[in-house]
C-alpha cells in the first residue's frame, strides 16, 4: 500500500488544551486529553469497556478517504493496569456524543515488558473488542493502525502484528484520531500523523513516520 500523509501533530508546544485542531469525543467519565511536556496525556484513567478515557477526533485541515493509517509514537509506558491505555483511532464518526462511531487500538498499561494490545469498535456508542493479544512495546516505539476495506491491523515499528489482523465491517467511513487514557505521567503519545493507503503495484508495507515540514498544530515545523 502506498501512505500518503494528509495531518500531523507532534505536540511540541506550550502545557495546556490540545488545540482547534482537535475536538474532543463525549462521554469521556470526565477525562480529558491535553499536552504536558510536549506529549499528549489524559487526567483520567478507567477502561473502554466502562465508557472512561479520552478520545480526540482531527479537525484540522485535510480530507481523508475511508482507507487510512495512524501513525503514533508512544511513550511513558508503565506497568499499572488496562484502565492506563495510549492509541490510536480511525474512521471516527461526526457524531462526538453518545452516538459516537470509531475503530481503534490500544496498548494497556498493564504489564511491564509484555503489554495486552487491542483492535476493538465503538458504534452508536458500544464498544466491542475485536480481537487482542500480548506485546513487548517499548517507549518510543512507533505503532501504526490501518483501515482498508474491512480489513484492520496494527504494525509495531513497521512489522505487522499478525494476531491483531481482523476485519469488520460496521463503519465505513470516518476521521482518524487518538485515544488515551491515564494520570499525567502515564501513558502519553509523542507524535501523531495520519493518511490515506492506496493500492500499489508488489503491494507491501510502506515506512512510515514523521517528516517535520508540514502543517501542524497552527505552524510549520521545519
Amino acid at each position: 500500500m502506498n501512505y500518503t500523509q494528509i495531518a500531523a501533530d507532534t505536540f511540541d508546544r506550550a502545557d495546556g488544551a490540545m488545540g482547534a485542531n482537535w475536538l474532543s469525543v463525549n462521554p469521556d467519565n470526565g477525562s480529558s486529553s491535553f499536552i504536558n511536556g510536549n506529549r499528549a496525556v489524559c487526567n483520567n484513567s478507567g477502561t473502554l469497556a466502562a465508557g472512561a478515557g479520552s478520545m480526540h477526533r482531527w479537525a484540522g485541515t485535510g480530507t481523508f478517504s475511508a482507507d487510512q493509517r495512524v501513525i503514533i509514537v508512544i511513550d511513558l509506558l508503565a506497568n499499572l493496569s488496562n484502565a492506563y491505555y495510549c492509541g490510536a483511532a480511525v474512521r471516527m464518526s461526526s457524531d462526538l456524543n453518545a452516538g459516537r462511531d470509531l475503530y481503534g487500538f490500544i496498548i494497556e498499561n498493564d504489564s511491564s515488558s509484555s503489554y495486552t494490545t487491542r483492535v476493538f469498535k465503538i458504534v452508536n456508542g458500544t464498544y466491542t473488542s475485536l480481537t487482542s493479544t500480548s506485546v513487548a512495546w517499548v517507549n518510543t516505539d512507533t505503532a501504526w493502525f490501518d483501515v482498508v476495506s474491512t480489513g484492520l491491523s496494527v504494525y509495531r515499528n513497521g512489522s505487522i502484528i499478525s494476531a491483531l489482523t481482523t476485519t469488520d465491517s460496521a463503519l465505513a467511513t470516518g476521521v482518524p484520531g487518538f485515544v488515551i487514557g491515564g494520570q499525567t505521567a502515564n501513558p502519553a503519545l509523542n507524535s501523531w500523523e495520519a493518511g490515506d493507503l492506496t493500492a500499489a503495484a508488489g503491494g507491501g508495507p510502506l515506512t512510515g513516520g514523521l517528516t517535520r515540514s508540514i502543517l501542524t498544530e497552527s505552524r510549520v515545523i521545519i
